[in-house]
């Protein structure tokens, strides 16, 4: 049985119309080019627009990891989400990032405010979510080596071949 990836990039629906999810579209699509990610893993649910939180809960069942895509219209409906996600499921790694994700200056007190939140990832999140998604299937995953790990360069990018690209990556555990 594969494990189950939950993405959010909650969006609210204006004139019957909703922002489509373009940031978590890129993690994922760039993470399910990885044959082990590919075999292992599989999205249970993208949600992408703003409902009623016993309904957008409604449609998680037993997930390994949720990624939050997080901005200022969306902060406080992920943290009532991941906050709630975590009580249910506490084994689920909830992975924050995107533009509301606070830098790594702040990122301490998001963490003692947030204690449901495991890993913040800054900068573009492609390569941190999929080493998040490979560390995860480890018989022991050590998500410790993240927080360790507070800047990687990396000479590639899905985006952009030839510059660097710098992952700022935070991690507090709590399993």
């Amino acid at each position: 049985m594969k494990k189950q990836v939950y993405l959010f990039e909650i969006s609210d629906i204006t004139e019957n119309q909703v922002k489509l999810p373009y940031s978590t579209g890129l993690i994922w699509g760039y993470c399910a080019q990885d044959d082990t990610i590919k075999s292992n893993y599989e999205l249970g649910g993208w949600i992408y627009y703003r409902d009623k939180i016993d309904s957008i809960l409604s449609k998680v069942e037993n997930p390994s990891i949720v990624g939050f895509s997080n901005f200022v219209w969306n902060t406080q409906i992920n943290y009532k989400l991941a906050k709630k996600i975590k009580e249910k499921y506490p084994n689920c790694i909830v992975v924050f990032g995107g533009q509301g994700t606070p830098k790594s200056d702040k990122v301490s007190n998001f963490f003692v405010e947030h204690p449901y939140i495991d890993i913040a990832v800054q900068g573009e999140g492609e390569i941190s979510f999929k080493e998040i998604l490979l560390e995860n299937l480890k018989e022991n995953p050590n998500f410790k080596v993240f927080r360790e790990l507070l800047l990687m360069v990396i000479n590639s990018s899905p985006h952009h071949q030839d510059q660097e690209l710098k992952i700022l990556i935070h991690c507090q555990v709590h399993i």
